[in-house]
């Protein structure tokens, strides 16, 4: 069930996303009506552990436990995330409005960004993979340094008269909500005694810390 509230949230992920690139009534609701089963897998499964919790005496089996607790909460949130990416799409459609081809340039940087922690998470997940959970933070951290490039790229483009605030605003949305991919906390530590070099990369006019993206490489 835990793997099936994933892939349906990964899914309106990406519903969300094509709903930023052009606006579709019907894949909207789709979104929202597999959000309705996603709140119902939470509670089901909400319900069932904490049933559980209580038969349980063992301390690894406790432990497991917590981590089910946490998981069911992170998957949870990335559904949430879906709809609020999904809610901003349809305030551009209802006022009209559209992000420039900078803006959509950039959300596709940081679409495959996403895409690539997501496919970590399902791989460590469903496979205990930990090889694939030890990619997942150093890669948070190049979203993050990402998220504040595309504010200060969409800062200076409303300066220049090229974006509207409104449509700002629900960029900013994105961002806000799209930098905050879901971590499973298996092994996000780097292997210890290698050294990351701090370096500055350029991914399609966005400048970020790469050093998160070299020990990733290194990792592979």
């Amino acid at each position: 069930v835990l793997l099936t509230m994933f892939l349906s949230a990964r899914a309106n992920i990406d519903r969300a996303l094509s709903l930023l690139r052009g606006f579709d009534e019907g894949f909207w609701r789709e979104l929202r009506e597999e959000e309705d089963s996603i709140d119902l897998m939470t509670d089901r499964v909400s319900n069932y552990l904490v049933a559980l919790a209580p038969h349980l005496s063992d301390v690894l089996h406790i432990s497991i436990l917590d981590q089910y607790y946490k998981v069911v909460t992170e998957f949870e949130r990335l559904g949430d995330h879906a709809v609020n990416i999904g809610q901003a799409a349809e305030d551009l459609m209802q006022k009209k409005l559209a992000f420039s081809e900078a803006a959509l340039s950039e959300l596709a940087v940081f679409e495959k960004l996403i895409g690539q922690i997501l496919d970590y998470t399902e791989s460590a997940f469903s496979r205990r993979d930990v090889n694939a959970a030890r990619h997942i933070e150093p890669l948070e951290q190049v979203v993050d340094d990402a998220v504040y490039a595309m504010r200060e790229n969409h800062l200076a483009r409303l300066r220049k008269g090229k974006c509207s605030i409104d449509a700002g605003t629900s960029f900013i949305t994105f961002n806000a909500t799209e930098g905050q991919p879901v971590v499973i906390s298996y092994a996000t530590v780097l292997e210890p005694g290698k050294s990351y070099t701090n370096t500055r990369v350029m991914l399609n006019g966005l400048e970020f810390d790469a050093a998160a993206m070299v020990a990733t490489e290194h990792n592979l």
